[in-house]
């Protein structure tokens, strides 16, 4: 016998991106504005990260990729340059699946979750 069930969505949490936006708008707490972008996405572990920042400070960012349960599985260290920081990807041996990519430079931290199929 087949057996349903009703599910009842509420909505998802407050800075959730939907798979298909790579883009991203960054609010730190001190109001400056950053762009943050990953493409393609969806990709197959090769993609580009392009981050523009409002502060033109040279100082070092952390981009940490991971995993659905949290884990870190990459992470990389770049630093700006105009306030502008680029970044490629290439040949990232991971399953398909769901990742989120986490940019935190001085203030500023923001997800952007990122499908590997």
């Amino acid at each position: 016998t087949a057996k349903s069930q009703a599910l009842t969505h509420t909505g998802c949490p407050t800075g959730t991106v939907a798979p298909f936006v790579a883009k991203s708008d960054l609010y730190s707490s001190d109001n400056e504005v950053n762009t943050f972008t990953i493409y393609p996405n969806p990709n197959n572990g090769n993609f580009e990260i392009s981050i523009q920042l409002k502060d033109t400070d040279h100082s070092l960012s952390t981009i940490s990729i991971s995993n659905i349960f949290g884990n870190i599985v990459k992470k990389i260290t770049v630093g700006s340059l105009n306030g502008k920081i680029e970044a490629s990807v290439r040949n990232l041996n991971l399953p398909k699946g769901i990742y989120f990519v986490n940019y935190n430079f001085g203030k500023s931290n923001q997800n952007i979750k990122m499908i590997i199929n």
